[in-house]
């Protein structure tokens, strides 16, 4: 059964509804996991925004106690920036360049050796925010 797994700050409702605000969750089949992206020596975790953000980017991904081979994937806006199979290991690394005029969202994605998805996280956001195009009524009477 899949599992909700929240990054709380704190053991109560208070608590775990904060982080569910702040989109800090994943959800597991199984592997515990922790998805961060650091650049200039600061850490963001899932659901985070970095900003807007120029140089290298290294995303960590650690599992905790991996008892199988996993495919991790990394994705950035949709699409595969990165994998890899991870035997036994606990710890990836992943260096991406970061673009500053670019709006992005990366999530971590684990699957077992036939392809089912074992984990996804909520992503981590970076570059600037993109606003939504805005019509008027008149517009669409036009």
């Amino acid at each position: 059964m899949p599992t909700t797994y929240v990054l709380a700050d704190q053991l109560s409702t208070m608590g775990i509804l904060d982080g569910l605000r702040q989109r800090r969750a994943y959800v597991t089949k199984g592997p515990q996991l922790s998805f961060d992206a650091k650049i200039e020596g600061k850490s963001y975790p899932i659901g985070a925004d970095m900003g807007i953000q120029e140089g290298q980017i290294s995303f960590i991904v650690a599992l905790l106690n991996p008892s199988q081979t996993l495919h991790a994937r990394l994705i950035e806006n949709g699409a595969t920036i990165a994998q890899t199979e991870i035997h036994h290991v606990s710890e990836w690394q992943y260096q991406h360049q970061a673009d500053p005029d670019k709006a992005a969202w990366y999530r971590l994605e684990l699957s077992d050796e036939t392809g089912d998805t074992l984990a996804i996280t909520n992503p981590i956001f970076a570059g600037p925010i993109k606003q939504p195009d805005r019509y008027y009524y008149g517009e669409f009477l036009r």
